[in-house]
């Protein structure tokens, strides 16, 4: 265990000693690389939630104590069609 802490806390450290020998060009080119992955994450973090919602608001879903065949006969009463809904 305490050699996989430890390896966690070299890894960071052999990344920064790669990234001291590059270039200022390729250094912030790899910042906006990894700009780029944070801000695309949190997108589609927040586009999940923007759909979970969307669907909430306007899908719903129905809440009540009546049964499906409750449901379907206040429907069939109350329908203003010349036909019989079959099922």
């Amino acid at each position: 265990m305490e050699a996989a802490m430890n390896q966690y806390n070299v890894l960071p450290v052999n990344y920064i000693n790669a990234l001291l020998g590059m270039s200022n060009d390729t250094k912030l080119r790899i910042i906006r690389l990894l700009t780029d992955s944070l801000i695309k994450s949190e997108m589609v973090e927040t586009d999940v939630d923007n759909t979970q919602q969307m669907l909430q608001k306007h899908a719903g879903a129905w809440v009540g104590d009546e049964s499906v065949e409750e449901i379907m006969s206040c429907i069939r009463e109350n329908s203003s069609s010349r036909f019989p809904l079959e099922f």
